[in-house]
């Protein structure tokens, strides 16, 4: 934890320093004490929930929030994250309608089509 507090902030990205900054006492007091925070705790917890995925998936997000923050550099966390959410929550929608592998385009009824 040490090293990720006093590394030069153009060594790594900007979602890195981002998150630093935001845990800065946090993770101060893991480097000290060796134990995490209840806040740092429950919101990983929190964010464990949220992004049950698979590491392709959650490649993808990071992508998705370096092209946020390539656009929008000033963007607060809380909005950063809710764009994320919404995201994946719509891709997961549109992933859920496409067939299943081996069945050919018959997978979709009608209505499922009219509704893309």
């Amino acid at each position: 934890m040490a090293e990720l507090l006093d590394v030069d902030g153009s060594k790594v990205d900007s979602s890195t320093i981002r998150r630093r900054d935001a845990f800065k006492d946090e993770l101060a007091h893991i480097a000290i004490y060796g134990k995490c925070t209840q806040q740092l705790y429950v919101y990983m917890v929190l964010l464990a929930r949220v992004f049950v995925c698979q590491t392709q998936e959650i490649e993808g997000m990071n992508s998705m929030m370096k092209l946020i923050i390539g656009v929008a550099p000033h963007i607060s966390l809380p909005l950063l994250s809710s764009r994320v959410c919404v995201r994946k929550l719509l891709n997961w929608g549109i992933e859920r309608r496409k067939p299943v592998s081996g069945q050919g385009h018959g997978a979709h009824t009608g209505e499922s089509r009219r509704r893309l």
